[in-house]
């Protein structure tokens, strides 16, 4: 099951979503995905998650776990 989530869109925008998710996904699938643009994207997460790590470890090791624990696909997956 593959969900996407939308946020700051306007009531009156809401019946669009759907086509431009797909006319996105259709450009994504046709011109190709910029690697460039996509590693400084995964860099700037990992920093992001990092830095949330240092600053407040008490909130971002439990979210981990949590998460872990109810989406993992095994029981031993939060312990790996």
């Amino acid at each position: 099951f593959q969900y996407a989530c939308f946020e700051a869109v306007q009531v009156e925008e809401m019946d669009g979503i759907k086509g431009r998710l797909l006319d996105t996904l259709n450009r994504i699938c046709t011109d190709g995905v910029d690697m460039d643009r996509m590693a400084s994207v995964i860099r700037r997460y990992h920093v992001k998650h990092l830095n949330a790590l240092e600053d407040s470890p008490h909130e971002t090791l439990p979210y981990y776990c949590i998460s872990a624990f109810l989406f993992g696909e095994e029981s031993g997956d939060c312990q790996k």
